[in-house]
This record gives C-alpha cells, structure tokens and sequence, in this order.
C-alpha cells in the first residue's frame, strides 16, 4: 500500500513537470512575436491617374496633311493635347464621319459634338456675320490682307458676331488657298470668255450671283459628283483651288487654270459653349491659344502649299493663265454694293479691308 501510494505521487510529480515545461515552450512564441519589430505594413496604392476628357473634332475635310483645314485640325490637337499635359485627348474625325458640315456645326451648337470647322460659305443660314469672306475679289488675291484682316479687330468682330448668332465658341480662322477657274477646254482670258461657260457653284445664292454677273451660267453640283459632271461636259469648269485640282485629280480632265484668287474658303474654328463654359479659366486659355495657333499654321501653309500644288498642276500638262483682272473687279462691284446694303456687317468688314488696302 505505501509502495502503491509512493508511485501515485512520483507519476503526479512527473505530470506536474511536463505541463509546466509545456506551458513555458507555449509562452516563448507570445513573448518573441511581443518583442520582435513590427512588420512594415503594406505601401497605400498610388493614386490612380485620371482618364484624360476625349474631345472630339469633326470636319468634312478627307484625311489628306497638306490641306489647310487638315493642318488646322492637327495644330488644334497637338497643341491642346501637349499643354493639357494629356488632361484633354482631341481625336480627329475628318471627312465628314459625323455628319456633313452643316450637321456638324448644328451638334457643336447643342453641345452633342465637341469642336468643329466648318467652311465659312455653309453659315449664312446660320447667320451673316461672317458675310464679308463671300464678297469677291475684296483682297484681290493678297494673302497678307487677308490675314491682316481677320486677325485684326474686322476678323474678331465677325467672330464675336457669330457666337452671339449662334452660341457656339470661335476660337479663330483656318486659312485657305484661293479659288481659281478651272476649265475643260476653253480658257478663261477676258472677261467675255466667261460668257455663257457652264461653270459649277455651289447651292448658294451669293456663289450664285457672283458667278451670273461675270457672264457664266451657273450649276450647281454636290462635290461627289463633280468629276464625273466635267467628265461628261455637264459642266465646263469650277471655280476651284489648286490644292484641290490634285487630291481631287482634277487635273486629268482640266486643261486650263486662271488665276483669279476671287475668294478664299476659309473657314471658323468653333467648340461647343456647353463645353468651353465648364472649363477652368487656365483651360479655357489653353483652348484660345489653341485656336490662334492653328489660325497661324493653316496661314503660312497655305502661302506654302498655293505655289507648290501650281507647279504639280503644270507639271500635269495644265497650262496656267495670268490675265489682266480689273474688268473682273469692275463687275464684281455691284454685286459687293448690293450685299453691303443689305447687311450692315457685310458693309463693316468690307470698308475695313478697303481701308487696310
């Protein structure tokens, strides 16, 4: 009994060991992950960067780097892209993907498109700010006035007339070549010889008037049409620009150009209001710097480009005229003094340029 009573008490003590030396192994880890150095907790993820506002520019231009109002779209991007420091991405849509250039114009005004350039002959039903540009031979075929013009406060005033009419932005001119006349077989030398010529024009009542009080019989065909209207003498000629009389490869058809420089197709650079309104004042500057950037750019190229696209259409076998134009000038003038009294704004921008002559 007292060998049975001693075992009990060994085999208690033994336990009693074991836990404690169990309990002790059990505190080690505790006690060291207390004591060890914090682990560093994670890096906070970076901020993630903005999606930059995609800005869409439409025009009816095809997708050809020496046309003028191609130019200007390229300076417009490229320059608000760059100084945005990538916040803006203008993409381009030429050759009228989003509509023609009245559709266009109309979605810049509700908004639905964000930038545009339309041809200043297409916004007389819009208005007649910009009225002065159709009235021929007013910079008798001197780049420099015109752009002395429109860069000055005659232009500006136009553009402010404009946005007031139709509650779009300007933010400048696209410059353009000038309109010659283009002709099949005969020649235009005189005055006379535009007698009875059928030439084409456009759907517009000024090119209407302008090319009936020179002597031809004016009709008018959609531009997609053109070539093959003038392959089959549905008309004799076009007043056209020489950049056009390559791309458009009228030049395969057209033996004769005469240099007339009677009017430039410019064009206004314009943005949605909706849009420039919610820009910040720094933004909103960026834009404006934009427009006169492009406005310079699609001038110096197109005094560039007039001289080059001449010589590949003499190199073609297109024989180029230079006449005596004053009789042209002198026939153009009751048609100027006819819109000048009905629009007082035509009237200003024309007195203008006269006055800088």
């Amino acid at each position: 009994m007292k060998k049975t009573k001693l075992l009990c008490g060994f085999l208690v003590m033994i336990a009693l060991f074991s836990f404690a030396a169990c309990s002790q192994k059990a505190q080690q880890p505790a006690q060291q992950a207390a004591t060890a150095p914090a682990a560093a907790a994670p890096a906070a993820a970076a901020p993630a960067t903005a999606a930059p506002q995609i800005i869409r520019l439409g025009y009816t231009s095809t997708e050809n780097p020496e046309h003028p109002v191609t130019i200007a779209a390229y300076a417009l991007r490229d320059y608000i892209n760059e100084k945005s420091n990538g916040r803006f991405d203008v993409r381009l849509f030429p050759g009228s993907q989003l509509g023609s250039g009245v559709q266009m114009f109309e979605m810049t005004q509700m908004g639905t498109l964000d930038m545009t350039i339309p041809g200043i002959p297409n916004m007389p039903m819009f208005t007649d700010a910009l009225g002065g540009m159709d009235m021929p031979y007013i910079f008798r075929g001197n780049y420099d006035l015109m752009y002395k013009a429109l860069s000055g406060p005659a232009g500006k005033e136009m553009l402010a007339n404009m946005e007031k009419d139709t509650g779009v932005k300007a933010l400048g001119y696209g410059f353009h070549v000038w309109l010659h006349f283009f002709m099949r077989n005969k020649p235009i030398l005189s005055l006379a010889d535009c007698r009875g010529q059928k030439l084409r024009v456009m759907e517009s009542p000024v090119q209407q008037d302008i090319y009936s009080a020179l002597g031809f019989s004016p009709v008018a065909v959609s531009l997609p049409d053109l070539y093959q209207a003038l392959n089959q003498g549905t008309v004799d000629g076009l007043a056209f620009d020489m950049i056009g009389g390559i791309t458009e490869k009228y030049y395969e058809i057209i033996k004769h150009v005469t240099k007339s420089g009677h009017i430039c197709f410019a064009s206004v650079l314009v943005m949605s209001n909706k849009l420039f309104s919610s820009l910040s004042p720094d933004d909103q500057k960026i834009f404006l710097d934009a427009g006169a950037f492009a406005e310079q750019k699609s001038y110096t190229e197109s005094v560039r480009l007039e001289s080059k696209y001449e010589q590949q259409l003499k190199d073609h076998g297109v024989q180029i005229h230079e006449i005596d134009l004053n009789p042209f000038y002198a026939a153009m003038q009751p048609v100027i003094d006819r819109y000048c009294a009905k629009s007082p704004r035509i009237k200003a921008f024309v007195d203008a340029v006269n006055a800088m002559r």
